[in-house]
């Protein structure tokens, strides 16, 4: 279940950063941004049935392992020369190695009783371990990110043209974002709409 966890902190967490990496660059719109991450699944798509195979027949080590050296050739590659449909797709082929190969190690000892259980605890371990990679992303984004602005208290005044009855800053950050969903009845204070 570490490895499983430790495979989707850093997987996850990639899926978050290209996407947002590639919107940075001009003439990327947000559309092509997220269609820059379908060759990952067209890669799983491709070798998940073959690692299943293997697995069933060599055990889950060498599917696993090579798949993890894809994955980072295909991280690599990225790095190198930027997110490409070919690197990509490189990923999301070592992503269809990994992923069935640590599933399959991690039921083959399991009593038939206990399987139901286990596979209820690796979608739990999944799913945090990919919102802990997209927040780790985020947070490490968000401290490398240039500043051109002087910093500014998040208590200090909103500026000119507020109005007297809007929240204070730290206000403003959470429920503007829920005003902006067009979400009614959500409140009857700040940021309803």
């Amino acid at each position: 279940m570490a490895a499983l966890f430790c495979y989707s902190v850093g997987v996850f967490g990639v899926l978050l950063l290209v996407p947002l990496y590639s919107q940075s660059v001009p003439g990327t719109n947000v559309l092509d941004a997220g269609l820059l991450v379908a060759p990952m699944g067209v890669g799983a798509i491709v070798t998940m049935p073959l690692a299943g195979r293997l697995t069933d027949r060599i055990g889950a080590r060498l599917p696993g392992v090579a798949g993890i050296v894809t994955v980072l050739a295909g991280t690599l590659a990225c790095v190198g020369i930027g997110p490409s449909a070919v690197a990509l797709f490189v990923i999301g082929l070592g992503h269809g190695l990994v992923t069935p190969s640590i599933m399959a190690s991690a039921y083959r000892t399991l009593p038939g009783a206990a399987v139901p259980g286990a596979a209820t605890a690796s979608q739990i371990v999944i799913r945090v371990g990919s919102a802990l990679g997209a927040a780790v992303v985020a947070v490490v984004l968000q401290s490398l990110s240039v500043r051109t602005a002087p910093p500014r208290s998040p208590l200090a005044s909103p500026g000119p043209g507020a109005r007297s009855d809007d929240p204070p800053a730290p206000a403003r950050a959470v429920t503007v974002p829920v005003s902006r969903t067009g979400l009614r009845g959500c409140g009857r204070g700040w940021g309803t709409a």
